[in-house]
């Protein structure tokens, strides 16, 4: 009876001991497979971070890059504007230029045919022969007279003809500073609000760059908080896992696992949230460059309108006051004609 007792005893410490060895070996290799398990979550996460990093960094780059592009292309378009604008004063000046040589080559032509109209007039007085002493003095006296007269009407149409002349090239003048400014005005007035809205446009960007960026560094936070917590849990995990039950350890491990994979998602949509961004920018960078290019039409074509109408209306009116001019010079060579003969007349009578 003792000695059954002592084997049952023996068989029980037996079973005790291969029991605690395979309890034991259990735990061990549970333990192992945790570690695995948080070594594998580890590096992908690791691996997940440095991708997310690597997109954040790539696409705040290449923002960076467009947006210096865009404001070296706005400050071009200024200098270009700047250098056009001179450009055209430079063309006004020289067709001012041109008209007020060709008011002085009217002036010279209108000069000339007065002094040959002088001289005739002289000459013709010279070329009458007086037969009495009479007559002579008649003669001079009647001559005196005519001649002052003619002198007269002459110094005064000479006058009002050079008064019209500096009126209309005072009016040209004007017409071309006020259609100058009027250019001036409105490409600079396109210009600013271009720039207003490029302006705009690139506030937003810049707006939305920020807020991707704030978002990207608080789900960073928050992927960084929650590894903290995944490996305080494990930690936690490895100090009672004699007190707690597998089951309960596999479940924390999935939930984890399920945190950072919608971690990753999560960071995934932030880096096409970035793609879309940069999207945009290349859509702002078209619409400045087509602005660029209508704003360049639009400068060109009502410059050369306006410059065409207002030298064609110059034109017209300097040529009808050159025709007036000549028709009154016509008309006072005839009466001039025409009060020689009638003095002849009266002589012969």
């Amino acid at each position: 009876m003792c000695g059954g007792n002592v084997w049952t005893s023996c068989r029980l410490a037996a079973d005790v001991a291969h029991s605690v060895q395979h309890l034991q070996k259990s735990i061990d290799e549970r333990l192992e497979l945790l570690r695995q398990g948080w070594a594998s979550l580890d590096s992908r996460t690791q691996d997940q971070l440095a991708q997310v990093h690597a997109h954040v960094d790539k696409g705040v780059a290449e923002m960076h890059a467009r947006l210096l592009a865009v404001y070296g292309d706005v400050e071009k378009g200024q200098v270009e504007a700047m250098q056009q604008s001179l450009v055209h004063r430079e063309s006004f000046q020289a067709q001012l230029l041109a008209l007020e040589t060709v008011v002085a080559d009217v002036r010279g032509r209108v000069a000339s045919t007065i002094q040959s109209m002088d001289a005739t007039w002289v000459q013709t007085f010279h070329g009458i022969r007086i037969a009495t002493a009479v007559e002579q003095c008649v003669a001079d006296v009647v001559a005196q007279v005519v001649d002052e007269s003619a002198k007269q009407t002459l110094e005064y149409m000479a006058w009002s003809t050079q008064q019209g002349f500096e009126w209309q090239a005072s009016q040209v003048s004007d017409a071309i500073s006020a259609a100058s400014f009027d250019a001036r005005v409105q490409h600079q007035s396109l210009v600013r609000a271009s720039l207003d809205e490029v302006a705009q446009q690139l506030a937003t960007i810049d707006r939305r760059c920020h807020d991707a960026i704030t978002g990207l560094r608080d789900d960073h936070s928050q992927v960084a908080g929650r590894v903290h917590q995944v490996q305080d849990t494990l930690v936690t995990m490895a100090w009672n896992i004699e007190e707690r039950s597998v089951a309960d350890t596999v479940a924390d491990v999935l939930r984890s696992c399920v945190t950072s994979v919608a971690n990753a998602v999560n960071a995934h949509d932030v880096v096409g949230q970035v793609q879309g961004l940069g999207h945009q920018i290349r859509q702002v960078e078209f619409k400045v460059q087509r602005l660029r290019n209508e704003l360049e039409e639009v400068r060109q074509e009502s410059t050369q309108k306006d410059e065409c109408h207002r030298l064609r209306v110059s034109i017209t009116s300097i040529h009808e006051q050159v025709n007036a001019l000549a028709a009154g010079l016509d008309t006072m060579q005839r009466n001039v004609a025409a009060g020689v003969s009638s003095d002849d007349t009266s002589f012969a009578l």
